[in-house]
């Protein structure tokens, strides 16, 4: 199963482009026979570790920021510098941040877990091959030895993983893609220069904030659900990261197996909290600030993580202020999810954004410096506030936004964000997904799936839905990082 599995996941990567399957089995040989050398004593611990963060590091700079950094030096340079801008390899930056786990922790332990077959399958297995959950090779490894199952176990399995996939399918179809134009449309009218007014700005922000919650997590599910059909628990990697109260619970929530990986390969080895409050908080805008670079090369990517940094500071600060280090403190938990909530929303523009300048112009409009547009029932406001910019005209928003259908559909989305339960919490008592150390669990909900016929009618119709919208399928927006 082991062999047929990582031929399967070979041919589903090399189904995008097969030019770039070398790279990938390269950098699987290098890091594995890496791993081999140190476990056997061959080579020192420390000369691993440093051959093998800095060969990868290497070959991701190389395909992802040579370009950007090309760009960057080029007025102090007066040339460009050698620089790759070709394609992106598929998934470079998630299989290289899961071999750079895999050879630190051999330098640390000195075991080398799993044979090549089982190595090589971790890093490819195509579910989460492409853009995660960051996996852990000690939670996949050991499970490869126990895929032959019972029939009966097999079959829970999969039916429990069909479920999952088919409510991810409904995220990616029936949500993202759905709310999607109206982020499109909103930034590439900033792009273009367009003045918009403060509501249609803020649409777009908030569209575009559902739109990757609903695409990031859809594929999530998707990758957890066909693992589960073959008998294999990947991580949970969201948890209703926008009923946070907090950007520190925030991240807890969110992409969690990066914020994992984040704290336990960079955060920690800087120090961590052991240096004192100062040092603490640096570490946490370094780790942000490089996180953002991991998303993509681009400022506007520099200045997400800084935002998210400075985010993290900030709610530290606040809880050294008063003493505590409790989520609940001294502030009604309706106001710290708006805080939050308003902050990342604030902070997705730029990660959305083409460029810095798209980026200025939308938060602008966001900020009521380009005019407000109500309804005309609302004209008065204007008269009351003479010295805000309010148009009754047309309101335009709804025009410009394609009308109320869509609007309805982004507050339904909304609703699902902030008040559903997801869909561990559903299927809690099968523990369809391993826990992520550190990070809070799903609380069980009182309407769990069971294998009942009314949850496979509902599964169907939702399947049978997404298939009857997908005209045309679209890119998950993970795959772009």
């Amino acid at each position: 199963m082991v062999w047929y599995l990582l031929f399967i996941s070979l041919i589903f990567y090399s189904w995008w482009n097969p030019l770039y399957v070398p790279l990938l089995l390269g950098s699987i040989l290098f890091n594995y026979g890496l791993g081999r050398a140190v476990a056997s004593g061959g080579l020192p611990p420390s000369s691993g570790l440093w051959l093998g963060v800095s060969a990868n590091l290497a070959v991701l700079a190389w395909f992802k920021y040579s370009l950007f950094l090309s760009q960057a030096f080029e007025p102090i340079t007066g040339f460009m510098l050698p620089h790759y801008d070709g394609e992106l390899p598929l998934a470079i930056s998630f299989f290289t941040f899961l071999q750079i786990a895999y050879v630190v922790d051999v330098c640390r332990t000195g075991k080398n877990e799993g044979r090549f077959s089982d190595y090589a399958l971790f890093v490819v297995f195509f579910p989460h091959l492409i853009a995660g959950p960051l996996i852990h090779h000690k939670e996949l490894i050991p499970q490869f030895v126990k895929i032959g199952r019972s029939w009966r176990v097999w079959q829970a399995n999969v039916v429990v993983g069909m479920t999952i996939f088919g409510i991810g399918l409904f995220k990616k179809i029936g949500i993202a893609d759905t709310v999607a134009p109206l982020s499109d449309v909103v930034f590439e009218m900033a792009r273009g220069g367009a003045d918009l007014t403060l509501i249609p700005a803020w649409i777009g922000a908030v569209a575009y904030a559902l739109q990757i919650y609903f695409d990031f997590s859809g594929y999530s599910d998707m990758a957890i659900g066909l693992s589960l059909m073959f008998c294999l628990r990947l991580p949970i990697n969201f948890n209703s990261p926008y009923q946070a109260t907090s950007i520190i619970e925030f991240w807890k929530r969110w992409h969690m197996t990066l914020s994992r990986f984040l704290r336990d390969y960079l955060y920690i080895p800087l120090g961590g909290g052991r240096m004192g409050w100062p040092r603490r908080l640096l570490n946490l805008m370094i780790v942000m600030i490089l996180g953002g670079l991991w998303h993509g090369a681009g400022w506007q990517f520099l200045l997400w993580g800084g935002l998210h940094g400075a985010y993290l500071v900030v709610n530290h600060g606040w809880r050294l202020a008063l003493g505590s280090r409790q989520p609940d403190m001294a502030m009604p938990r309706f106001l710290g999810w708006a805080i939050t909530f308003t902050a990342v929303i604030v902070a997705w523009v730029p990660f959305r954004a083409a460029d810095l300048s798209t980026t200025l112009n939308l938060w602008a409009s966001m900020a009521g410096l380009h005019g407000i547009s109500v309804p005309g029932a609302l004209r008065a406001v204007g008269e009351i506030l003479p010295m805000v910019r309010i148009a009754s005209a047309d309101f335009h928003p709804f025009v410009i936004l394609g009308g109320y259908d869509n609007l309805m559909v982004m507050g339904a989305a909304l609703a699902i964000a902030l008040w559903m339960p997801n869909v561990y919490r559903l299927i809690d008592r099968r523990s369809p997904a391993l826990a992520v150390t550190g990070a809070p669990l799903p609380r069980p909900f009182a309407l769990t799936w069971s294998p009942r016929v009314i949850f496979a009618v509902a599964l169907m119709i939702v399947v049978g839905f997404c298939l009857v919208i997908n005209g045309q399928g679209s890119p998950f927006l993970y795959f772009q990082f």
